[in-house]
């Protein structure tokens, strides 16, 4: 997929997020969709806002997928 098309993917993660913000299963795929459209400084933001939602409902996939991109974006540097 292109960086336009996961730009696109991220905007509407962010608009089905802002409905209902404590679904910790949406953040993931918003991480992803801004990771992967180079919007590194939108991916670790909406790390850092789903991070406490993900342990606060003990979901391990959102903590896994939160930790991974925060790796990724770490080995840039």
């Amino acid at each position: 997929m292109t960086r336009k098309k996961w730009a696109e993917s991220a905007k509407q993660f962010k608009r089905l997020v802002a409905l209902k913000e404590d679904y910790a299963l949406l953040g993931p795929f918003l991480r992803g969709a801004l990771f992967e459209s180079g919007d590194r400084k939108g991916a670790k933001e909406a790390c850092d806002k789903g991070l406490p939602w993900a342990h606060k409902q003990c979901h391990e996939i959102p903590l896994e997928e939160i930790e991974s991109v925060l790796r990724d974006l770490k080995s840039e540097f």
